[in-house]
Order: structure tokens, then C-alpha cells, then sequence
């Protein structure tokens, strides 16, 4: 029975919107899936990088929660107390989390001809992946900076540079070109932006690297080592940690803070900025018409 002048509410949904619905939330959960798995292929290798990304799901959350309060000095407070609490914490990670070790850069005094150098890891085998650095015909004192898929634990690391020749690929026929070697540094990155942490010149990178059993390595002049065919580079994260300035180390982890900072605040505040961008273009054109 109905009474009149009501109106008849069917919340009931059809086959076909159930069947849009459900093909939606499909799509956006394999979405979300395939991102999160992107996600840590690009960045596990740095557990900062990762890290960012958590800040800024932590900013979004408490921007929820802020939503939730019915008056602006509650969602005011909420967010300068989460703005605190945040940056106590990540001076917490930064001073007891130790920067990764991701990165291994080599410089070339001159490239002979055009040529992809690669570096892979070789012991422990932890990713067997190639990465790769391309240089043009004649390029002098290049720095070939590689990143690692994922950093350099604790003890020996081993890793294979090729200069110009992969496995089962071939380079310019059956030979090398020389390839000089000038510095050699390990260090970590900032979003894939290598930062050198501890280096090695001359004479010195020879206890570090050993030549492949076909290939020589030789030093000509006391700056620059000739290596002729791939080489082994031994890195070991206790030594590297130990050689590793402490002004550097801490700036680039004071860096890492603020990155960490800035990326829970744009999830905090990610509502506000499209109206401040807004207001900023209205003031511009405002003042160009004049």
C-alpha cells in the first residue's frame, strides 16, 4: 500500500548496470594492480623513492579525515598536527635508515666510436638484468652513470661492465675497442639522479676491478687505465659506506627529508592548488588587460 502524493523510489539497479558496475570496479582494481607492480619495479631499488609514494598516500588520507570535521579551525588543526607528526617521522627514517647504495659511474676518456656500454650485476645474482648507457663517436671524459634494479646489500657485490659487447650480441665484429678508464665511484641516486658517494682515481680503481680471461688491463699513465674486453668491479657496501664524506651523506639525506615532506604536504593540499592556480591565472590576466 502507498500513500498518495508519494513518489515510488526503485533503488533496484537493471542487469545491465550491475553488469557496467562490475566491469568498472574490474577495471579499476587491475588498474590499481598494474600500477602498484610498476610502481615497485621502478622504484624498489631505492627505499626512499618508495617511500614517497607512502607520503603521499598518507597526505591523501589524512586530507580525508580533514574533510570529515564540520568546522575549518578542526580540519586546520588536523592537518598542522599530521604536518608535525610527519616531519618527526621522516627525521626519524632519515637517521636510521642508511642511504642505498644504487648507483656504480665510471668515466671514459674517450669514446673510439659510437657504443653501448652495459653493466650487470654477476654476484649475488639478485637481477641478472642488463642496464645499458649509450655515447656517440668522440666523446671525451664521459661519466657512464649506471642504476642499479636494485642496491648493493652488505658484503661484496660483483658487478660485469661491458664496454660495447653483451652476451650473444655482437659489436663491430669480433674485437673490443680500448676503453680508458679515469674514475671510477659508487653511490646512490635521488629519483634516478646519480649521486657519487665514494670515488676512486687512477692506480687506485685497480684492486677494485679484475680483467675477463680474454681481455688485458693495463695502466698507462698513472691516471688512465686501457681495458681491452669486459672487466669485473668489486663493490663493497662496508667500504664504500666507510669512504663516503658525511656532509654528503647527510645532504643528500636532508634532501630525501624535504622530498619526503614536500610529497605528504601535495597529498595533504592536493585539493587546494588547482583553485591557488586558478586564482594566480585570474590575477595574471587581470593585469595583462590592463
Amino acid at each position: 500500500m502507498f500513500i498518495a502524493g508519494a513518489e515510488r523510489t526503485d533503488t533496484t539497479a537493471t542487469p545491465r548496470e550491475s553488469a557496467l558496475r562490475c566491469a568498472t570496479y574490474i577495471l579499476l582494481s587491475g588498474t590499481a594492480a598494474l600500477s602498484a607492480v610498476m610502481f615497485y619495479r621502478l622504484f624498489r631499488h631505492n627505499v626512499y623513492a618508495f617511500a614517497t609514494l607512502a607520503a603521499v598516500a598518507c597526505g591523501l588520507a589524512v586530507a580525508a579525515l580533514a574533510d570529515r570535521r564540520a568546522s575549518d579551525g578542526e580540519r586546520k588543526s588536523l592537518r598542522l598536527r599530521s604536518v608535525a607528526a610527519a616531519a618527526v617521522l621522516i627525521a626519524g627514517l632519515a637517521a636510521s635508515v642508511p642511504l642505498p647504495l644504487t648507483g656504480v659511474s665510471l668515466r671514459v676518456h674517450q669514446v673510439y666510436e659510437s657504443t653501448e656500454f652495459a653493466v650487470r650485476r654477476t654476484h649475488p645474482v639478485q637481477d641478472p638484468s642488463f642496464v645499458s648507457v649509450y655515447r656517440p663517436r668522440g666523446m671525451r671524459d664521459t661519466d657512464l652513470n649506471f642504476i642499479l634494479p636494485t642496491a648493493m646489500g652488505e658484503g661484496e657485490t660483483v658487478l660485469r661492465f661491458y664496454p660495447g659487447q653483451r652476451p650473444r650480441r655482437l659489436y663491430y665484429g669480433r674485437h673490443f675497442f680500448p676503453c680508458d678508464i679515469q674514475r671510477l665511484s659508487f653511490g646512490t641516486d635521488v629519483f634516478f639522479l646519480y649521486i657519487p658517494l665514494s670515488g676512486f682515481e687512477g692506480s687506485g680503481i685497480l684492486p677494485l676491478i679484475q680483467p675477463s680471461e680474454n681481455g688485458s688491463l693495463k695502466d698507462i699513465d698513472g691516471h688512465t687505465l686501457r681495458a681491452w674486453g669486459p672487466v669485473s668491479i668489486t663493490a663493497d657496501a662496508v667500504r664504500i659506506r666507510a669512504d663516503s664524506p658525511g656532509f654528503r651523506v647527510l645532504m643528500v639525506k636532508c634532501l630525501w627529508a624535504l622530498l619526503l615532506l614536500a610529497a605528504f604536504c601535495l597529498g595533504l593540499w592536493w585539493r587546494a592548488l588547482p583553485a591557488g592556480v586558478i586564482r594566480r591565472r585570474r590575477k595574471a590576466e587581470h593585469f595583462l588587460s590592463k
